[in-house]
């Protein structure tokens, strides 16, 4: 078997970064998978493995693209506006699957550096644009909306999660 060169190989890497980009967008980071990439690519899981040695090296191919996605939906004006921004985000599918993937990232037994770094930097972008709030506190509010939002069908009261007051 014939060995690939340093620049065919950051090639493949780019291409398959774009594939995993594009499973994430459409279809969330629970579908991002050997399997799944090999069946778009038709690589086999070893050659898949020889680029991303494990499933968290995934995160790698959206690093640069996540929070641009997660930003433009947002209304930093205000605590009120970001609250309600953040709501209506919800109902968006890619950034409802970029919530889950930080979600699942960061209460798994051992959290990514990846993860780490971009809720540091959601947390620093918040705490610029809203100086005087406290930035734990929104956080809290924000990531206990996106797990409870889910179940908002199933639950009895069906007002907003958030109200503003």
């Amino acid at each position: 078997m014939s060995r690939i060169t340093k620049q065919q190989k950051e090639e493949n890497y780019q291409k398959l970064n774009s594939v995993i980009l594009d499973i994430f967008l459409s279809e969330g980071w629970g579908k991002v998978t050997y399997d799944r990439i090999s069946k778009v690519t038709g690589l086999r899981k070893s050659t898949l493995q020889g680029y991303y040695p494990s499933n968290s090296d995934f995160l790698v191919a959206l690093k640069g693209n996540l929070k641009g996605i997660m930003l433009s939906e947002l209304d930093f004006g205000s605590k009120r506006n970001l609250l309600s921004s953040w709501e209506t985000a919800l109902n968006k599918k890619e950034f409802n699957f970029v919530i889950e993937m930080f979600i699942s990232h960061c209460v798994s037994s051992e959290p990514t550096p990846i993860a780490h770094q971009a809720m540091e930097s959601f947390h620093q972008a918040i705490a610029k644009a809203l100086p005087n709030e406290n930035t734990a506190d929104i956080m809290v509010q924000l990531f206990g909306h996106a797990v409870i939002a889910p179940m908002r069908d199933t639950m009895s009261d069906k007002r907003p999660i958030y109200q503003p007051s």
